[in-house]
């Protein structure tokens, strides 16, 4: 649950505890160029020119992140090639699905060779920033059907 302010200059003046955090962890990449990485249903990474690791993770209905060593072998793009799929979005039970193409490796083809600038932690999901485009990467979680498990889902927002 986020907080309410009474004022335009509080909500401004706040940051999180989640924010504070985050831009610990992260303390030290801006300007790194992302060079690789790799996904999962439920993870993506990204490897730096640092020879790190930022990771994002769905841990319940929240997603996390993490910074590491590289422990993996650079690979420039995943391995495999995964078809795009079409989800049905909905905001409400009586709400008409929207449809959406998500892409994947397009999308984080996209990331490749571009300057890591910052991540933004909402209360559940991320957003990440990167030099270069006026666009950004969103994180959330991804209900799926009864008895299925839930996705990381990100995307590229404009």
């Amino acid at each position: 649950m986020e907080p309410t302010f009474a004022t335009p200059q509080e909500a401004i003046a706040y940051r999180s505890p989640r924010n504070i955090e985050l831009e610990r962890d992260t303390q030290g990449l801006k300007h790194l160029v992302i060079q690789g990485g790799s996904w999962t249903d439920d993870r993506f990474d990204l490897y730096l020119s640092d020879s790190k690791t930022l990771s994002f993770e769905l841990d319940g209905v929240k997603v996390r992140w993490a910074v590491g060593p590289r422990v993996q072998p650079m690979v420039p793009v995943p391995a495999f090639y995964t078809e795009p799929v079409t989800l049905e979005l909905r905001s409400g039970q009586k709400q008409k699905p929207r449809r959406v193409v998500w892409d994947r490796q397009a999308t984080f083809r996209g990331c490749i060779g571009r300057k890591f600038k910052k991540v933004f932690a909402g209360a559940a999901c991320l957003w990440l920033y990167m030099e270069g485009r006026s666009s950004l990467l969103y994180f959330s979680r991804l209900l799926r059907g009864p008895g299925e498990k839930d996705l990381l889902y990100w995307t590229e927002e404009k």
